[in-house]
């Protein structure tokens, strides 16, 4: 499994890289608010007790520009 996540800057276009202690649950709760219910709730119920695989897999599932959308917002 993979330890770092990119996603994109939609201001700046720079990728970045996302660990796993970036990834806490409380960031997740807030960024939860901003994703598509469907992909949400499918994410969730796979990876309900791990935030880094989560948002890993959300990553993947949307791509590094949305992604980067809901990370630095």
């Amino acid at each position: 499994m993979t330890e770092i996540v990119y996603v994109m800057n939609p201001w700046t276009g720079v990728h970045h890289a996302i660990t796993r202690k970036d990834v806490t649950p409380e960031r997740l709760s807030a960024m939860a608010v901003l994703m598509p219910d469907d992909i949400r709730e499918e994410l969730h119920r796979e990876f309900m007790y791990d935030s880094f695989t989560f948002w890993a897999a959300y990553v993947d599932r949307v791509g590094p520009e949305e992604a980067g959308k809901i990370w630095f917002s």
